[in-house]
């Protein structure tokens, strides 16, 4: 999809900061993950994975001009704006070790940014 381009996955936890999220705003693609839209609603694409979270936020994400993407078919089923993608897919929290390719490659380059990796630097 963005072959080549710089992609900033953004979580909605405490260390994220505005200085992060104005930074980051126009110099990457963007991935927002649940919540991540109400403090960055510019993202590129939302991603939230069960129904019980899109049935709390789908009227406030309707208005959001990036794509939406589930892993939950009943969500995907229910909302017609959300694109679904095939994976495994388990309510609640993961029981297993997350296996990502970004881990080998993530090149994070100041310790005050935990949540942006990138393999492009940004800096």
């Amino acid at each position: 999809m963005w072959i080549d381009e710089t992609v900033v996955i953004i979580g909605g936890g405490p260390s994220l900061t505005m200085d992060q999220l104005e930074y980051v705003k126009g110099r990457a693609k963007t991935i927002g993950i649940n919540d991540a839209y109400l403090i960055a609603p510019w993202i590129d694409i939302l991603y939230a994975c069960d129904l019980k979270w899109w049935n709390w936020h789908h009227d406030r994400t309707e208005a959001l001009k990036c794509l939406k993407i589930t892993p939950d078919p009943a969500a995907a089923n229910r909302y017609k704006d959300l694109i679904y993608i095939k994976g495994k897919f388990a309510a609640g929290l993961a029981s297993d070790r997350p296996r990502s390719t970004m881990a080998k490659t993530a090149d994070i380059r100041r310790s005050t940014w935990p949540c942006i990796p990138a393999r492009k630097k940004l800096f």
